[in-house]
């Protein structure tokens, strides 16, 4: 379970691309920081975009949302008129989040990938032709 557990986070990182490898037991100060309100704000996009998705897509999804934030809170990136389909029509939430969800937001705070757009592919949205894209994770494709 361990080595799986190596093994999958490696993938992660070759994926996206990463600053520094820490191990997981010191990478809770990094997403400690944000308020408990802002990480759940974060962990409900990511359940909400991406859930059913691999860990490196949700990663990546958390990673827009927290490119988008810079300058500002995560929760006013996340509901910011527009931005995520899922804040448009009030939905219910999960009791508790899965791990996976948890692990992506921690992950994603040590993340390179510079998106700041995605999509999921069975949309072609207007924005998509003026942005790069970088590329396709499970379900969404990826812009800067």
């Amino acid at each position: 379970m361990q080595i799986r557990k190596i093994l999958l986070a490696a993938s992660v990182m070759g994926v996206l691309g990463f600053s520094a490898p820490k191990p997981i037991a010191t990478t809770t100060h990094k997403v400690a920081h944000y308020t408990k309100v802002e990480l759940n704000c974060l962990m409900r996009n990511i359940y909400h975009e991406a859930r059913g998705e691999p860990l490196v897509g949700m990663v990546a999804v958390a990673k827009v949302t927290l490119n988008r934030a810079k300058g500002s809170s995560i929760c006013a990136a996340v509901y910011a008129p527009y931005q995520f389909s899922w804040t448009l029509k009030p939905r219910r939430d999960p009791v508790y989040y899965p791990y996976e969800i948890y692990q992506a937001a921690h992950l994603a705070a040590y993340s390179n990938f510079p998106a700041t757009h995605y999509h999921a592919t069975h949309v072609k949205p207007v924005w998509s032709k003026k942005l790069t894209k970088l590329k396709q994770i499970g379900n969404h494709i990826f812009y800067v």
